[in-house]
Order: C-alpha cells, then structure tokens, then sequence
C-alpha cells in the first residue's frame, strides 16, 4: 500500500533502549511480590536460607523451624568450562533482556529451546548471530524431522548454526572477541569473532547455600532427589522445580508445587508426577511444538 501511496519505507529497525522500556511496564517489581504475598498474610525473610537441623533454617540472625519444608530455589545459568570465559561478560536469557544497545554480532552456545529463540530474536533485530552445539541436531528431546525443518528455516534466515562441535577458548582480540571452535569428532578448528556472548547450553541447580549436608538431603548431578511427589529422602522436606532437575520448565515447577502441596496435608492420596504427555514448545518462527512420545522414542519402545 505505501509503495502506491508513493511512500518509500526502509527496513525495521530496533531500538533496543525503547524495548526494554516497553517490557519493563509488562513486569511486576520484586518489592511488589513482596508486598502482595505479606498482604496476604505470609511472612517473608530477606537474606540466604541454610539448614542447620532437618527442620530449622537460618535466614542471617534468624531461627526458623517448621515441620514441612518446600524447597523452591530454582537453578542458574551454567557455565561450560571455556577457556577464558572468566574474562567475558557473557549474557544469559536474563541479562541479554537488559541490553540497551544491539550487540554487532552475538555467539550463542547452545542450541536448545532458550539459544534459538534468543538467536533468531537478535538476528531479526539486525545481530550477525552464529549458533553453536555440541550435540547432532538442535533442539534435542523434539522430533527429529522437526528439528531439522527448523534449523533449515533458521540457516535460511541467515543464521549459521555449527553442530558437533564445542567452543574450547574466547579471547578478547582488537577490540573484539574471537571463540575458538573444536569439532566433537576431532578435526580441524576454526576462529569466529563475536562482540556479545550468549550462553544457553544447560542450567544448574541453586543447591550450594542450602546447607543441605545439615539435613541429610540427598542429591545428584541435576539437584536434590525427589520422588514422584517431590518429597526427598527426609521425611516433611520436599523440592520442587528446577531445583530437582527432573525437567526443567516453568509449567512443571507449578505442576511439581501443586503435587508437593497437596501430599503435604494428603499424604500419597494425591497423584504422583507423569511427565509421559509433557507438552513443550520453542517460540521461534516456525514454532516447534511437541507432546509425548517422539517418533524415535515410540520405535525404541516398540
């Protein structure tokens, strides 16, 4: 219509200063969460949380004991052991939202849910985005025909995506970044230059300030040990969300919470955890949906 019109328009550009702005009003303040959940009649303590007994937290000076403890501390983003990565302000899927100027060229590692729709984000408001994974295909745990349309439709839109192949050093060089990239399998590396880093390859659970020793709760790689109602192996204590790294979605920690709740005044007469129909969803352009069994899962099971 402006061509018609005799309108010459550009193409779309981002100020990322007024985005951020505009995604601030859609946010409600920590001091807000707080001052809804004490009007409600909940009493809130502000520092960090460490067992001394089974039963009893200390918050800084305070004592505070009860008989059911639900443990919600959620996870962090990980960091894989690149050299050189201590003397990089990398981003995370949080702190890459407070950015208020666009990054040139943005890295990402990891080609997960959070490192593709982060990429093609960026890369549509006009970063030269590369992806890097060290896994076969993007997108794991999806159908793999889907993951494929998908990294086909992303390579088209001008994404470079490397697979199999893991970012072993970042330096700083010429008022630059360049990663060195190491293929899986062995072979030959390569060097690209980036001015952000983006890191998406994996989450870790916030366990170290706990305490956790004092109470004799069990963990293991991914977190605490919990059953399939979130309790752990000490009686009245339970942990729910990414904290047990069961599977680590928003939706599943409601889900998780719901069940450790209910088992709290109902003990085992409420349902147990079944993540055999978990739905999932990558909010990238095509959208990757999935539910249940993937097509390789289904064949494996016969």
């Amino acid at each position: 219509m402006a061509s018609k019109l005799g309108i010459e328009v550009g193409p779309a550009t981002t100020n990322l200063a007024k985005t951020k702005a505009w995604k601030e009003t859609l946010k409600k303040p920590q001091p807000k969460w707080v001052e809804d959940l004490q009007a409600t009649g909940f009493d809130t303590y502000e520092g960090t949380a460490s067992f001394v007994a089974p039963h009893t937290i200390r918050v800084g000076d305070t004592e505070l004991t009860a008989d059911k403890i639900l443990i919600a501390t959620g996870s962090r983003t990980a960091v894989p052991p690149i050299e050189g990565i201590d003397e990089i302000d990398w981003l995370d899927h949080i702190t890459a939202l407070e950015l208020e100027e666009l990054p040139e060229s943005l890295l990402v590692v990891g080609a997960g849910a959070v490192g593709l729709e982060f990429g093609q984000t960026f890369s549509r408001f006009g970063s030269k985005v590369t992806i890097v994974d060290a896994l076969d295909e993007i997108a794991p745990h999806t159908d793999l025909h889907a993951a494929m349309e998908l990294r086909e439709a992303l390579t088209d839109e001008g994404i470079p995506i490397i697979l199999g192949s893991f970012i072993t050093k970042v330096a700083a060089r010429d008022g630059t970044h360049v990663a060195t990239i190491t293929p899986r399998e062995g072979g030959m590396e390569q060097e690209i230059e980036f001015d952000r880093l983006l890191l998406a390859s994996g989450r870790r659970p916030n366990i170290e300030e706990l305490s956790l020793d004092a109470a004799g709760v069990e963990t293991y790689k991914l977190g605490i040990v919990a059953d399939e109602r979130m309790r752990t192996n000490v009686p009245g204590i339970w942990a729910v969300g990414d904290v047990n790294g069961q599977a680590q979605f928003t939706p599943v920690a409601q889900y998780q919470a719901r069940i450790a709740v209910e088992d709290m005044y109902r003990p085992g007469e409420g349902p147990a955890a079944d993540y055999s129909v978990l739905p999932t969803a990558i909010f990238t352009d095509p959208e990757l949906a999935g539910v249940g069994l993937t097509q390789m899962d289904a064949e494996e099971q016969g």
